[in-house]
């Protein structure tokens, strides 16, 4: 009995992360983000917060990406009095969250990259110099502890905190998504 298998040779066509301002976008910008989306092996972290000075508060959001899958995280965070206009405090706590929670998306990837847009968290990650304030010290410590651990604990697991520049923070759609994931959540409270 001969049977025959059908099969299609048609393309899929790529996701469109910018809608109508796509054209806006250079293609490396995009083919980046591609990868990102489609990648197998290595899981993207975008982290972010925002903050409501006047209510003492902030929300942080995390944009996991990884197997063209987004998932996007958000957590409410009570400001202590003299951070409450401290981004960094905010940034810390994002990844924190973005340390603690890693493990539910990776799958079997073997990397894990997280990006933050405080410009000098690789200076604050590396812990060589102390923060100003207690409450901002203490949780960068609680942040490099959680980093250490988890180094330590992987050795099979390539984990890095990234600054995102400014220009890859622009047309970034996974960035952007951590950015406004965490603005509503603190509106909306």
């Amino acid at each position: 009995m001969n049977s025959k298998s059908r099969s299609s040779n048609a393309q899929v066509g790529k996701l469109n992360f910018w809608g109508k301002y796509a054209h806006r976008i250079q293609e490396d910008k995009k083919e980046w983000i591609y990868e990102q989306y489609l990648s197998n092996d290595v899981l993207y972290i975008y982290c972010d917060t925002s903050i409501a000075t006047e209510k003492g508060k902030g929300a942080i959001a995390c944009t996991y990406v990884m197997n063209g899958k987004i998932i996007v995280k958000s957590q409410l965070v009570y400001l202590p009095n003299k951070m409450k206009s401290s981004n960094i405090y905010g940034e810390l706590k994002a990844l924190n969250f973005a340390l603690s929670h890693f493990h539910k998306y990776i799958g079997t990837g073997s990397e894990v990259v997280i990006y933050s847009d405080v410009s000098t968290i690789g200076f604050i990650m590396e812990d060589v110099f102390e923060l100003k304030e207690d409450e901002l010290e203490k949780i960068k410590k609680e942040t490099h502890r959680m980093y250490l651990q988890i180094i330590q604990s992987n050795v099979n697991l390539n984990l890095s905190i990234k600054y995102l520049v400014k220009d890859l923070q622009t047309h970034n759609s996974f960035y952007k998504s951590a950015h406004n994931t965490a603005r509503k959540l603190l509106n909306k409270d």
